[in-house]
């Protein structure tokens, strides 16, 4: 947001003042927490082996010092890739680009004008200071080479990309392609994480802003990243997310020139990870052929295990977050609350957080969730016969520290003041659960939320309407045009309940999903989805490097094998 004079100074002063103290910022402690752990475990274990001539070249691009977790999961990965005689290096953004999904206002090369948070230049350059002071420090302690974009940097470079993107009409942002891989898409989607909205406002005078630094940073990313790939020329590449305007740019570069990636994330199943090749895993568990799970049958243990996790979400507890920790389960409460009128049939609709649907999934028969949400409810205005809930996501209020700054109700609201009579909305707020809703529906309508996948399990049609990795899996209706979609609803009241054998595709592929594709990670601390721990907290459960040896550990195994040998990432 644009800062006033006031609050500039004041962040001019705050930083100066802390400097003269001397005192460090939360995360340069937390990480050097990180740093020593890793000195005592290499000072315990020896150094680590020297790369054997075969070995690969593996470059793990944490690409920001401001996430702890990706740095002690590189670091981990690091390790255990040089006991196997591989060479890893780490490639850090140290300060090589404007700005960044997770720091908007950047090192200062850019002038930030009204919307930085200090007046000078260094003042608002100390956060990516930290972000790469703290890279250093986690990658460094493991043994790691290091590279920075600020190599990769070419002289006037950056002010003749500012220069080119102020000129351009704001209104082309989006269009724009930087040797062959889509700047202005990597540019939007980190605009949205930003902004936490479904859509850049270009009328906004700092989404425009927020929006123009970050194309110029994946133009400064496109060119400094490949300049690092054909230089150094790395056999692997590894990194998180996938997505946004570093590691989605660095994924589409790799992919351009036949380098493989692999890309990583934390899941919502506690204490796992999940791995994918050549994209992140919102995608790739979409575009995968069913054929790498549909034949593996599950025994009687699977099933149990699966069984019992999945009748724990409805409470919570084993996930790494929890919406409904107490949950209203009484259907006639549900019923009671809403003014359902229990002699007609239900219909539900499951809506996302605007701005990750928009990231992560390509629409199909709708031009995006906001025609599709406004176009159902225009239906069932016409179909008094039937009640349509929906079911505002969750994670709009209750998502942590990114929720949403363009939460549903008022959206539909804009369109819908008074909704039609047999529509009803339970809010982000409401503990009326979920999966009471579902069971209670003769069918559910969904975009691109994951919960498809638990409805399905418990009986119930789901229309897909949108990307999901829930689509085409055998087990739902997908939806492929507005036309289908409508001649579907038409008939909703007499869909049939999911079949037997459906049922059997649904637990194989939730037993591929939840426990084969997202692996337990017992090396590393419970709860590591936390970004930053607190100093003192332990990162890695294990105290010598002998545990990160092959046949020790089979998730990490499966990583490096993942890595190095190309197989699936997954466990047995």
């Amino acid at each position: 947001m644009r800062m006033s004079v006031r609050e500039r100074v004041r962040g001019e002063g705050v930083y100066w003042a802390k400097r003269i103290l001397g005192r460090k910022p939360f995360l340069t402690k937390a990480v050097a927490n990180l740093a020593a752990e890793l000195d005592e475990l290499l000072k315990a274990s020896g150094p680590l082996p020297a790369p054997a001539p075969e070995g690969l070249k593996v470059a793990l691009v944490s690409g920001n010092g401001l996430n702890t977790i990706a740095l002690s999961m590189d670091a981990l990965w690091g390790m255990a890739l040089r006991l196997r005689g591989h060479n890893p290096v780490a490639l850090i953004c140290g300060e090589g680009l404007a700005s960044c999904e997770f720091n908007i206002v950047g090192p200062g090369q850019v002038d930030p004008g009204r919307f930085g948070a200090a007046l000078s230049r260094q003042a608002n350059g100390a956060l990516c200071a930290t972000c790469t002071d703290t890279a250093t420090t986690a990658l460094e302690a493991a043994g790691l080479p290091l590279y920075a974009l600020t190599q990769y940097a070419v002289d006037g470079e950056i002010d003749e990309v500012a220069a080119m993107v102020e000129r351009l009409p704001v209104e082309r942002i989006r269009e724009q392609v930087q040797d062959g891989i889509p700047v202005g898409d990597h540019a939007f989607s980190s605009t949205l994480r930003i902004t936490l909205r479904g859509e850049v406002d270009l009328n906004d005078p700092y989404e425009v802003w927020v929006y123009r630094r970050q194309l110029i940073s994946a133009i400064l990313m496109t060119r400094r990243a490949g300049r690092f790939l054909d230089v150094e020329k790395p056999d692997r590449v590894v990194c998180i997310h996938g997505v946004y305007l570093k590691h989605g740019t660095l994924v589409d570069l790799c992919n351009q020139r036949n380098i493989p990636v692999c890309v990583y994330g934390v899941p919502y199943r506690l204490n796992t990870v999940l791995f994918s090749h050549r994209e992140t895993y919102h995608r790739s568990l979409v575009t995968e052929p069913n054929s790498v799970w549909e034949d593996t049958a599950i025994d009687d243990g699977d099933w149990e295990r699966l069984r019992s996790y999945l009748e724990s979400k409805v409470a919570g507890g084993r996930d790494y977050v929890n919406y409904h920790p107490n949950p209203i389960l009484d259907r006639s409460k549900m019923e009671q609350a809403l003014g359902l009128d229990p002699n007609k049939k239900i219909v539900s609709l499951y809506t996302n957080v605007i701005w990750d649907a928009q990231i992560y999934y390509e629409y199909n028969a709708f031009e995006n969730i906001f025609d599709w949400l406004y176009s159902t409810i225009r239906y069932f205005e016409k179909r008094p016969d039937l009640q349509l809930v929906i079911r505002v996501h969750p994670a709009e209020v209750k998502g942590g520290s990114m929720p949403t700054r363009q939460p549903i109700t008022p959206e539909i609201q804009k369109i819908f003041p008074t909704l039609p009579a047999n529509v009803f909305l339970i809010p982000p707020e409401s503990n009326l659960s979920s999966y009471t809703l579902a069971e209670a529906s003769h069918a559910a309508l969904i975009y691109g939320t994951k919960m498809g996948l638990e409805i399905a399990y418990r009986g119930i049609p789901v229309i897909v309407a949108g990307e999901t990795f829930n689509r085409g899996k055998g087990f739902t209706y997908d939806i492929q045009s507005r036309e289908e979609y409508f001649a579907l609803l038409d008939r909703v009241e007499d869909l049939p309940r999911v079949s037997e054998e459906q049922k059997e595709r649904v637990r194989r592929f939730a037993n591929y999903l939840f426990f084969r594709r997202m692996m337990d990670m017992p090396l590393i601390a419970p709860k590591f989805h936390r970004q930053v721990r607190d100093p003192g907290e332990r990162y890695y459960t294990f105290n010598s490097l002998d545990e990160l040896a092959p046949g020790r550990n089979g998730t990490l195994d499966a990583i490096c094998d993942g890595i190095t040998k190309l197989s699936p990432f997954m466990t047995t």
